[in-house]
């Protein structure tokens, strides 16, 4: 998996959204510098900015 691109994605779509969010886990932990092995992306959304519509559409 290429990181920088999905985080890349992520970030855009968020802001675009207006989402407010905190990357969180191994790979917050490895962009402080502090090596951890990870496979995954972790982020932390607040509630009240996701539009549960639009997942529910598809």
């Amino acid at each position: 998996m290429d990181f920088k691109a999905v985080l890349e994605t992520l970030t855009c779509e968020f802001a675009r959204h207006g989402i407010a969010y905190a990357l969180i886990g191994g790979l917050a932990f490895n962009l402080w510098g502090v090596h951890r092995s990870t496979v995954d992306a972790d982020f932390l959304v607040l509630k009240d900015d996701m539009d549960f519509q639009d997942f529910n559409n598809g």
